[in-house]
């Protein structure tokens, strides 16, 4: 024996002839299946069944949308008793709805009598210009009509809020279906690895540069703002014109995450350098000779603008690059991870003269 799910029914397969129809598979229209039956004590099992007194004309694509409560449905608000007598318009609203099946139990061999409802009649007052009333309406409302306003307000709030996002210019909301427009950006290789750098700084407590907490742009634009300046070098005007902020708003997080980012990714991961067994875990097969090798250094030098005193123009002054330049020592593992880093120093400044690294050599270790 198969019942009807719907409230208030009593129809099932043995007793009436009407059809039961089962709930559709897309979840989407399911959804909308029972917003209409509003049934609040259970949820539908893949059983569950509807019959089809409740769909007009008895067809299932029209969907669930006749029941006791919205058969005759008012909203009524009473007028206040000031002012002058108010205009009236009336108009018709015609709607056709199938009634449930009165027959006799005994009775199985007669179809299902579909009535129409009288016309329902909408009375509306238009309070005159010197007098003031509350209107009154009285009119019928279906069922498939709320599911419709229901979904249509939904997809507005949603709509909304996607564009409290997409407010700025520029966000990672424009790039993070795309990993070429990620290493575009950010020099990272795709939208995992970005979120997993921003999983790591995300609860960091960050003390801003110019002591004022920026909130106008979220914390991954801000993770993305620096990313952008330290792989395309963009001017400050440049990026305040993307983000849609102030150029000293650029500055402020550029500074605060660069010195956070500091924190977490050099010192807490790069502070100390491997041993020479953890190297072997994760050894390339072209240094099968040389086992023992702890690090490969190498010194670099990084561009930097031209310093208006005289003094400080001589010492970053490089005769290699023939231009102002920084030198850092860079330590790599055998693997091509950067292990170390030093302070930056002068162009100027002899190779010999960069320390800081002296103490991880010790006997039986290959520096190269």
């Amino acid at each position: 024996m198969v019942m009807c799910f719907a409230p208030d029914c009593k129809h099932y397969s043995e007793k009436h002839g009407c059809r039961f129809f089962v709930f559709p598979k897309d979840t989407h229209e399911k959804k909308k299946w029972i917003l209409l039956l509003r049934r609040k004590d259970r949820e539908p099992s893949m059983h569950s069944l509807v019959c089809s007194c409740h769909f007009k004309d008895g067809d299932r694509k029209n969907g669930p949308t006749i029941f006791e409560h919205n058969i005759s449905k008012r909203f009524e608000d009473q007028p206040s008793t000031s002012g002058t007598k108010p205009k009236k318009l009336k108009k018709q609203l015609h709607e056709v709805v199938s009634t449930e099946d009165k027959q006799n139990v005994e009775d199985n061999s007669e179809a299902q009598a579909i009535e129409a409802l009288p016309e329902a009649e909408m009375m509306l007052e238009i309070p005159a210009e010197e007098g003031s009333t509350t209107p009154k309406v009285t009119f019928n409302v279906s069922a498939s009509t709320e599911a419709e306003n229901y979904f249509l307000r939904k997809e507005l709030l949603e709509a909304t809020e996607k564009l409290k996002k997409l407010s700025v210019s520029f966000s990672f909301e424009h790039i993070k279906n795309s990993d070429s427009r990620i290493n575009a950006y950010t020099g990272l290789p795709s939208c995992e690895i970005f979120m997993c750098l921003y999983g790591l700084m995300e609860d960091i407590s960050l003390k801003y540069y110019h002591g004022w907490t920026v909130t106008v742009i979220s914390k991954i634009d801000q993770l993305l703002l620096t990313l952008m300046k330290l792989k395309l070098n963009l001017l400050n005007e440049d990026l305040a014109v993307r983000f849609n902020i102030c150029s000293k708003t650029v500055a402020n997080i550029f500074f605060t995450w660069l010195y956070a980012l500091h924190e977490v990714l050099f010192k807490k991961f790069m502070d100390k350098i491997p041993s020479r067994n953890k190297n072997k875990l994760c050894m390339p097969t072209c240094f099968n000779n040389f086992t023992n090798c702890r690090i490969i250094l190498d010194c670099t030098e990084i561009y930097c603008i031209q310093p208006k005193n005289m003094e400080k123009q001589r010492a970053t002054y490089s005769s290699y690059k023939h231009r102002n330049t920084l030198k850092v020592l860079v330590g790599v593992a055998p693997n091509g991870v950067i292990t170390y880093a030093s302070e930056l120093y002068p162009g100027l400044c002899q190779i010999k003269k960069l320390y800081g690294i002296v103490e991880f050599w010790t006997s039986w270790k290959l520096v190269i």
